[in-house]
């Protein structure tokens, strides 16, 4: 009987963690759109602009801004581009720049989902991320000391 009791307990754990695991496997988000990261940018008495024509060679960039605050001491960029595999190249790409800037201190996050990936980089003096969700990409390097007004920033536009 003890040994059924153990095994029954063991077998609802089992279950429970497995579930949980599943459940947060397949988490999703919304994807922003250029109004969203705008109104976002104007909430936080943030200069945004169309910067579109710096990516005219590249077809796929569907739509290209940046918000910064009024001093431009550093800013944050959001692109639309012509699908979710170009922004899942977009986003590597950009990974494996940020990466090269480790160093011997960092701290790194990553974070998926199912239409999401996230990674978050702080490495010499410099707080870095990107985060692609669906065929968008929200683009940060600064100087870490802006981090906070970044993640601010990031957290109205659910990123």
């Amino acid at each position: 009987m003890c040994t059924f009791k153990k095994y029954a307990r063991f077998s609802i754990t089992a279950i429970l963690l497995v579930s949980i695991m599943l459940l947060f496997s397949g988490c999703s988000k919304t994807a922003a759109t250029s109004d969203s990261f705008k109104a976002v940018a104007a909430e936080m008495s943030m200069e945004t602009a169309d910067v579109i024509q710096q990516f005219a060679a590249y077809d796929y960039v569907k739509e290209a801004i940046i918000a910064a605050p009024a001093d431009h001491k550093y800013q944050i960029e959001f692109f639309v581009l012509s699908d979710a595999s170009y922004a899942k190249s977009f986003f590597d790409a950009n990974k494996a720049k940020f990466e090269l800037s480790k160093g011997s201190s960092f701290s790194e996050k990553s974070s998926n989902g199912k239409n999401y990936v996230s990674y978050t980089l702080t490495a010499s003096d410099r707080y870095m991320f990107l985060e692609q969700v669906d065929s968008t990409v929200v683009y940060v390097d600064v100087e870490e000391a802006y981090a906070d007004s970044v993640k601010e920033f990031l957290k109205e536009l659910k990123y």
